[in-house]
């Protein structure tokens, strides 16, 4: 374990915005109702759980999301 680092080497983490779910629907430009169908539908990333009652998404996980959502929309348009 001589090469482990060690707290001090390591790279700090840089903190990733949380989206609530009304931010995550206006981000998608879709309404909140809309959202929480893609929630149950699984057509959208997971949310993390922040709370008892509080859940969000990270911003990369979005990102991504979108991404595929854009490269869906383009290979279906090419056809």
């Amino acid at each position: 374990m001589a090469n482990a680092p060690t707290l001090a080497s390591a790279q700090p983490r840089t903190a990733e915005r949380i989206y609530t779910a009304r931010e995550a629907a206006k981000l998608f430009s879709v309404s909140l109702a809309t959202w929480n169908r893609y929630v149950a539908a699984k057509r959208v990333p997971r949310p993390i759980q922040l709370g008892p009652r509080r859940i969000g998404w990270l911003e990369g996980d979005l990102a991504a999301a979108q991404l595929a959502w854009r490269e869906r929309r383009d290979k279906a348009s090419a056809r």
